[in-house]
């Protein structure tokens, strides 16, 4: 993912506003956009966490896109990580599932394109990964009968 967002992360209009309403936030603006009228109004139609998660590495010195890169990159790696743990602790029998589902999330094109924009999607499946994770691993919550 480093070498497919070589030459930046990918952006969008939503991008857009959220690298916005990071940069709003290190100012102290609170999480808000500039309307084209120059208002500033909160950031109510975006889910919070992603512009959150770029003000803080904004705090530690980090532009903002710079840092949606960094996130887009440390999250493919942790997803495709999650990939294989989940597949593991589903399939204990073979050891060969788990290498073979991280391959297929590491090789997916759907999935480098999502992790190369700078968007919601990664830090979402990454949580949506971990959730079902700990439903296979957690006593008394295992999804799979011992």
């Amino acid at each position: 993912l480093s070498f497919a967002t070589a030459w930046g992360i990918g952006l969008s209009s939503d991008s857009i506003n959220y690298i916005h309403a990071a940069r709003n936030l290190l100012a102290g603006n609170s999480l808000s956009l500039v309307t084209v009228s120059g208002q500033i109004r909160q950031l109510t139609h975006y889910p919070p966490l992603y512009p959150m998660l770029l003000a803080g590495l904004g705090v530690l010195g980090m532009e903002p896109v710079q840092g949606a890169q960094l996130i887009g990159v440390f999250f493919f790696g942790a997803n495709v990580l999650l990939v294989g743990l989940i597949a593991r602790a589903s399939v204990r029998e073979s050891l060969w599932i788990a290498p073979l589902c991280s391959f297929m999330m590491l090789t997916s094109i759907k999935m480098i394109k999502i992790h190369s924009m700078a968007l919601t999607e990664p830090v979402f499946i990454f949580l949506s990964l971990l959730g079902l994770f700990l439903l296979f691993t957690l006593p008394g919550l295992s999804l799979l009968a011992d």
